[in-house]
This record gives structure tokens, sequence and C-alpha cells, in this order.
């Protein structure tokens, strides 16, 4: 049982002492917070460095893309890390990806793309570069992939089924 102090000054001095232990724990939990969403987002979210190499990836990259997070690591955007195409087949260089184009910006860059996963299979996902400031140095990406092969999908059954249908 814990008593409270009865002298009023006493009992605010306890309450800030009680608040700002509670603060200070929350700081020291913080990264590990941070880490927990970071790796429980259903979206893929990649950290891309000003020169251009990834540096963290969460599992959902992997998922998407179909390659190991490992394999990620350490790869650089300017190289062509996976290959990337419109839906109409024409490939994207890496200089028009959205990640290298945020690097050379500074501004937000997003775009549709299409990539092969290693097992052959199509994926198509909305890629973005979202310049990441930092305290020193050149600002960094964090890109975010979003899986929307399926519903792409459905879109262009459904616009073909209507031009079936009107013709």
């Amino acid at each position: 049982m814990v008593t409270l102090p009865t002298d009023p000054s006493d009992r605010a001095s306890a309450a800030t002492d009680e608040r700002l232990q509670i603060a200070e724990q929350s700081i020291r939990d913080a990264p590990d917070q941070a880490r927990a969403v970071f790796a429980a987002l259903a979206e893929g979210v990649m950290v891309v460095s000003s020169d251009g190499v990834i540096v963290d990836a969460n599992p959902s990259v992997s998922r998407i893309l179909g390659v190991e997070r490992e394999h990620l690591l350490q790869r650089n955007v300017f190289d062509t890390p996976w290959p990337m195409r419109e839906e109409n087949g024409a490939p994207i260089a890496p200089e028009d990806g959205p990640i290298v184009r945020a690097l050379r910006s500074g501004t937000p860059e997003g775009r549709l793309a299409v990539t092969t996963r290693p097992d052959g299979t199509d994926v198509i996902v909305v890629l973005i570069g979202m310049p990441l400031p930092r305290s020193k140095g050149e600002p960094w990406v964090v890109a975010t992939l979003l899986d929307v092969t399926r519903e792409r999908r459905a879109e262009l059954a459904l616009a073909a089924s209507e031009r079936r249908f009107r013709s």
C-alpha cells in the first residue's frame, strides 16, 4: 500500500517524481518500441543513406519483393537492386525510380512499378521515397513499398470487362 504525503507540496513533489520516472522509462523504451513498430508494419519500409545504400529494411520488404533482408542490406539503389518496369513492360531506369529521385531532389517522389520476384512472380507496388532530414550530413530517404498487385489486377480485369460489355 502506498501512503501519500500529507503536505500538499510533498504530494506535488512525489507526483512530479513519479511522472519523471515514467518519462525516463519511456525514453529508455523508445528505441525498442520504434523497432517493434518498424518490424510490424504491413508496408515495406527501407532506409536509404544519402549515397544510395540500403541501411535497413523491415520484414515486409522481404515479403513483398521475395528477397531476404540480408540480400537487400548494403545494396545500392543507384545500381538497380531489383529491376523495375512500367505496367506496359518498359524498364524504369534507377535514376527514374522514386528513391533516387527523392535523394537527388530532396522532395517526396512516388510511382507505380512492377518487379519480378526471384520465384518469377510479378508484384505491382506503389513505391514512395520520402526525404528524411538528419541533423548532420545529407538527408536520407525512407522508402515505402505497398503491394497493390491484387487491387491493380482487379482494376484491370474490371476495365477489360467493361470494355467487353460496351462492345
